[in-house]
């Protein structure tokens, strides 16, 4: 069994719902979802006021993706924290998917690779302890030595977005280029911010007013 919006603003938000096989926060959180046993499933457009035509098949949530795989290496760790195996044993191995790449240099398996070095250190900015286990958005994972496809755990530093865009002037460029995200981050966390984290702020507030 699992789970999709049947109702959903298709042309408005540019594409079709995903589909759940775990239930999440956001399944709890809003309603209009359903369930069904096999694919394609029907789908309502809002956007048209109308069931589509054919039914289609729905891509699977990412979230749903990240729980399948930490379950895999749940039962391969045996007994270890997933994320210890993951990050201390299998990315940092010379195993040929661990070190495959993609086009813009990371290895195919960053994301899971992040999610590991994030949920290990709690979810925290590791330089100054901000709990950010319920925006992990804001919380980026850092190459102290810039390169890319080295995953030894002893390389990679859970930061959040403004540690991570003002960790030197390479990034404090690039980052600035588009501020969206760290903006937002700053917006909801200033007074925490402003308190321990008040020198990387001005760098950033800087670094902004110039391109802007």
């Amino acid at each position: 069994m699992f789970s999709y919006k049947y109702k959903t603003y298709i042309e408005t938000n540019g594409k079709l719902p995903s589909f759940h096989v775990y239930n999440y926060k956001t399944m709890k959180e809003y309603n209009g979802f359903v369930l069904a046993s096999k694919m394609p499933v029907n789908v309502y457009c809002r956007d048209r006021n109308q069931v589509l035509q054919e039914p289609k098949r729905l891509p699977l949530c990412g979230n749903c993706v990240s729980e399948s795989q930490k379950r895999l290496f749940k039962m391969v760790a045996r007994g270890k924290p997933w994320y210890d195996y993951y990050v201390l044993e299998y990315a940092s191995s010379n195993n040929k998917i661990a070190k495959k790449t993609k086009t813009d240099g990371y290895v195919v398996m960053w994301k899971q690779i992040s999610e590991a070095v994030r949920e290990k250190n709690d979810y925290c900015c590791n330089n100054y302890r901000l709990d950010l286990s319920d925006e992990k958005y804001f919380l980026e994972v850092h190459h102290l030595d810039k390169i890319k496809t080295n995953n030894h755990y002893n390389n990679l530093k859970p930061l959040c977005v403004l540690c991570h865009a003002t960790v030197d002037r390479g990034h404090l460029f690039n980052f600035s280029k588009h501020p969206i995200k760290e903006n937002s981050f700053i917006e909801k966390y200033i007074k925490y911010i402003r308190n321990h984290n008040s020198e990387n702020l001005k760098l950033w507030k800087k670094q902004v007013d110039k391109v802007f």
